[in-house]
């Protein structure tokens, strides 16, 4: 087995404990926690005054802190697929 495909394999593993995590109750818990957290933020966002720099920052930082979490999974997700796509197209040859 070459490097890069010891490093697909990880990366192919990496997906699969991503998924088991993401059914998982701690999981579901954390995406769903870090959704109503971004969206309590968004509502105070709506109604802070303009001129409060802090608390808009604060409140911008909440929501990009929920979209990194699920980004950052999705990412995972998104380089095993193509790491097991290249082990099926090197399979093929």
């Amino acid at each position: 087995m070459s490097d890069i495909d010891s490093q697909d394999a990880e990366i192919i593993v990496l997906g699969d404990e991503v998924e088991k995590f993401k059914a998982s109750k701690l999981g579901k818990y954390l995406v769903n926690y870090a959704a109503h957290e971004a969206d309590e933020a968004l509502s105070q966002l709506a109604t802070v005054s303009p001129t409060n720099t802090t608390e808009i920052m604060r409140l911008q930082g909440i929501v990009q802190r929920s979209r990194n979490f699920n980004q950052w999974l999705e990412e995972a997700l998104q380089a095993a697929q193509l790491a097991y796509q290249r082990y099926l197209d090197e399979q093929g040859e």
